[in-house]
């Protein structure tokens, strides 16, 4: 029993894939043996000075050369692990063999690769080892400023993303160049073409280096304590090496991993979170620059995702803001009945809201550069017994979805449905559902429990291509969290709604 899952996952062939090209990317990275030979390093390092007082009392082990033996035999099992564990997939899955992956980039400061699950490869040439027969996908990554122009090597494709399946080793260089148009500056990073589809933002490191971003994107912060919506963000975030807390100088260089005063926090799977210490370089904003030139504007949707993470005294919020060309003047992003959008922080920890799809200002359509903010701000609001700290609050989940994609000079809808989160998420009852279709079809959409019981159809029938939405009253339901699927033929996505009281 405490298999089935996982069997009958394996079945199928994408999940057995992901699972194989993960298992791979683990050992070629994590689980390599010398990370873990570097862990056993550091272990001992810090057991050594007390291992003899140990001994002498305990009498267990009986002196330090078997306390050697034993630790040596641990780097041992960490050497040969990955080879015996890389037999066992091959063994398991009945596959061909295995094969060397060497991935290079032109220069290294204009970009980096991904493979697979490994977000993103700074230091080259890399080298990792993957299994025949299941196919990996390579994308590379131009920093800000840059553009990829070309593979090299094993593939002389123009894609910027890769799917191989290849029976022999490969080896493949990213070659980049300085993006010809505005390459960006201290605040304004390059803008992404929106004719090349879409644009998302839901993975940031915590071990990100210093002065790395997004693509398209960058952290800003103020030269003030607890900016206000009108203060300036005035250059990029950093951290002054005179500025880590004692408890965090290990991790110099790595300001997404800080655990104390003003900082981004890389949280993985959930973007990042903005917390203020009062440092004299307060947070903040997130910036994402668009190229809206060649789509309409009822093909341009956002969507993002605020969230509290520690809720404080000082209350804070993220507010949505967009400017025309790299010396514009921000404004207010509102939505088509003219409200502002702007996460308010929650007096409960782990509260998020999604936003959207929300339809792009007509004035920033057809432009060169368009500049997204999201902006953390100080209200000025204190609650009682105000001890200083701030809100914690999170970004996530920024897609900007071109609903028309360019392929040469012929204009054609997105080949997929797509779903849209709903909004307001969470709501009180009062909500809306929006979907996009490549071209008339057939569809429904029903929403389900917590438990998998279907609950209610919510539209079930046939529309045109483009974007609809469902304007629903969900008041007659319990609190609680529930989930919406849509069904068009073989495609099926599904989103999740919190209903509150």
């Amino acid at each position: 029993w405490s298999t089935f899952l996982l069997r009958k996952l394996l079945t199928n062939t994408e999940f057995k894939n992901s699972f194989i090209n993960r298992f791979a990317d683990l050992l070629n990275t994590t689980m390599k043996d010398e990370n873990v030979v570097a862990v056993i390093d550091s272990i001992q390092d810090k057991l050594q000075p007390e291992m003899q007082e140990h001994i002498d009392r305990w009498r267990r082990p009986v002196n330090m050369n078997e306390w050697m033996d034993n630790v040596n035999r641990m780097r041992t099992f960490a050497m040969q692990r990955t080879n015996y564990q890389r037999q066992h997939i091959q063994s398991f899955f009945s596959l061909a063999g295995q094969y060397d992956v060497s991935l290079s980039v032109n220069e290294q400061q204009m970009g980096s690769v991904r493979i697979n699950t490994i977000k993103s490869i700074t230091a080259f040439p890399w080298t990792g080892i993957y299994f025949k027969g299941i196919p990996v996908e390579i994308q590379a990554l131009p920093n800000p400023g840059y553009r990829f122009t070309h593979w090299s090597g094993t593939n002389t494709s123009s894609d910027e993303t890769l799917l191989l399946n290849p029976g022999n080793n490969i080896s493949l260089r990213a070659h980049f160049e300085v993006n010809p148009d505005f390459a960006g500056d201290e605040l304004n990073p390059p803008a992404f073409d929106l004719t090349k589809g879409h644009y998302t933002f839901t993975y940031w490191d915590e071990y990100q280096p210093e002065d790395s971003f997004p693509p398209h994107m960058l952290f800003l912060q103020s030269s003030t304590h607890d900016p206000l919506l009108s203060d300036d963000m005035t250059h990029r975030y950093h951290v002054p090496l005179n500025e880590y807390h004692a408890d965090d100088e290990t991790f110099a260089g790595y300001p997404y991993k800080l655990s104390n005063r003003t900082r981004i926090n890389g949280l993985g799977e959930e973007g990042i979170s903005f917390i203020n210490t009062g440092r004299g370089r307060d947070l903040g904003a997130a910036v994402l620059a668009i190229d809206t030139r060649g789509v309409e504007a009822r093909d341009i949707t956002l969507e993002w995702t605020g969230g509290t993470i520690t809720p404080n005294a000082r209350v804070y919020a993220i507010r949505l803001q967009y400017k025309i060309g790299p010396e514009g003047v921000f404004k207010d992003f509102r939505d088509e009945n003219g409200n502002i959008i702007e996460y308010k922080r929650s007096e409960i920890a782990g509260h998020e809201q999604t936003f959207g799809p929300l339809l792009l200002p007509e004035d920033a359509t057809n432009q060169e550069y368009v500049q997204l903010r999201w902006k953390y701000y100080f209200t000025g609001e204190f609650l009682p017994l105000d001890h200083g700290r701030r809100d914690m609050l999170r970004l996530d989940d920024i897609r900007i979805n071109n609903l028309v994609l360019n392929a040469g000079n012929v204009i054609k809808k997105s080949n997929s449905p797509i779903l849209f989160q709903n909004y307001p998420n969470p709501t009180q009852g009062s909500t809306s559902i929006s979907f996009a279709l490549p071209h008339r079809a057939h569809l429904e959409i029903s929403l389900f429990d917590a438990i998998g019981k279907k609950r209610l159809t919510l539209v079930k029938g046939s529309y045109n291509s483009g974007t609809h939405t469902l304007e629903l009253n969900l008041e007659m339901l319990e609190p609680g969290l529930y989930f919406y699927r849509m069904t068009v033929g073989d495609f099926y996505d599904t989103k999740r709604i919190v209903l509150l009281n």
